[in-house]
């Protein structure tokens, strides 16, 4: 059983309500709004979607709603009352956003913050979150407590959780915010409402770059293609230079293992081993940018080359696309998926990465422009 679910589609008819922060999720936060003004909000939600989809946004639109001055409910959020500057700032005593970092009060008291554990949400985390939902508001209406990364949470602190959702308090709101929710139990997301978070259309992202960021229509443009449909990303893009070098040191490691030798290959297969061995996460991200090359170098076969994610790579793009097949294309995909489930069973990481580099076509560079070699960005920077 699961709980009620709502799908965000940028490309529904629903427009942003004023006020409301979330980019791109317009059935979303229409939705929200729709059950503040009808007295239906529920007490407790499960916003679910990719890392920088907008889910924290949405939490925080939300919170600003069940707590803004405005007089009339269907204006909430303003953006400009006391309780919505100070939401957005991050000071306001009864809005918390709980991850793996969050302190947690109890064990700062008797001096035994586990550090090691700073990767997952302890029972401790819920315990404070339990003490602080018991008590009245301190200055606004709701208590809003977003935990942030559900999914890391310990088996004793999702049943902590469970006690809270099955037993709400009054004026507490519970957000949950996860990538992966098929790691929560069946018995939490039956007692959200669940909403999840779709990428948002490029032409959604580009406008909002250009219209409310003052972005150069060029570098938005190409922001909001390489951001996979993640407004957040492309927002932190545009002020953080190394976001997009990252991107373009991966590329052009991609390109350089395509059209590089084998001996090339096995030391660019070498360097992700090593790097393996250090950052798993930064692999799997490399992994993804072979997907999405691959996947754009199927749309230009396809005469698509308006919708392809990199944009500012067009020319290599054109040049790879032309010296293959599309089922080499599939093929390449198909070898990127099973190194992956490989990697997630342990599998002997130099061996695995050396198959990969061998299943890929072999691209004449003379055809591609501006080629470097494997290596290039051998410093890895992770451009998320």
């Amino acid at each position: 059983m699961t709980g009620p679910r709502v799908r965000s589609s940028a490309e529904q008819a629903s427009a942003t309500p004023p006020g409301w922060q979330t980019i791109g999720h317009d059935a979303a936060s229409a939705m929200l709004l729709r059950a503040l003004r009808n007295g239906r909000l529920a007490h407790a939600y499960l916003i679910t979607g990719p890392q920088q989809i907008g889910r924290r946004s949405l939490a925080l639109d939300l919170a600003r709603a069940v707590n803004c001055e405005a007089g009339e409910v269907g204006d909430r959020p303003c953006g400009d009352c006391r309780q919505c500057q100070r939401i957005t700032r991050g000071i306001h005593a009864d809005v918390r956003i709980i991850n793996p970092g969050t302190t947690i009060e109890t064990e700062k008291v008797r001096g035994s913050d586990d550090t090691p554990m700073s990767r997952v949400i302890k029972k401790g985390h819920v315990d404070d979150l339990q003490h602080r939902a018991s008590l009245k508001p301190f200055e606004g209406r709701t208590h809003v407590f977003v935990i942030d990364g559900a999914e890391l949470m310990l088996a004793p602190a999702a049943n902590a959780l469970l006690k809270t959702l099955e037993e709400p308090e009054a004026q507490v709101l519970l957000v949950l915010l996860s990538s992966a929710p098929e790691e929560l139990t069946d018995t939490i997301v039956s007692r959200c409402q669940r909403i999840d978070l779709r990428p948002v259309p490029a032409e959604v992202i580009e406008r909002h770059l250009v219209e409310r960021m003052k972005a150069e229509p060029a570098t938005a443009r190409i922001l909001a293609r390489a951001s996979g449909g993640r407004p957040g990303w492309a927002v932190v893009a545009l002020s953080d230079p190394t976001a997009i070098d990252g991107r373009r040191q991966s590329v052009m490691r991609i390109m350089g293992a395509l059209t590089g030798s084998l001996d090339e290959r096995f030391k660019y297969a070498r360097m992700l081993a090593a790097e393996h061995r250090k950052d798993r996460e930064a692999v799997y991200k490399e992994l993804a940018r072979w997907t999405a090359w691959w996947r754009d170098v199927l749309l230009v076969k396809h005469g698509i080359e308006g919708q392809v994610a990199h944009e500012d790579f067009k020319d290599q793009l054109v040049g790879v696309a032309g010296q293959v097949e599309p089922r080499d294309v599939v093929a390449a995909i198909r070898s990127i998926a099973a190194t992956a489930e490989a990697l997630e069973h342990n599998a002997m990481t130099p061996l695995v990465f050396e198959v990969l580099m061998l299943d890929m076509p072999r691209i004449d560079p003379a055809t591609v422009p501006g080629v470097g070699t494997a290596d290039d960005g051998e410093e890895w920077q992770d451009e998320e």
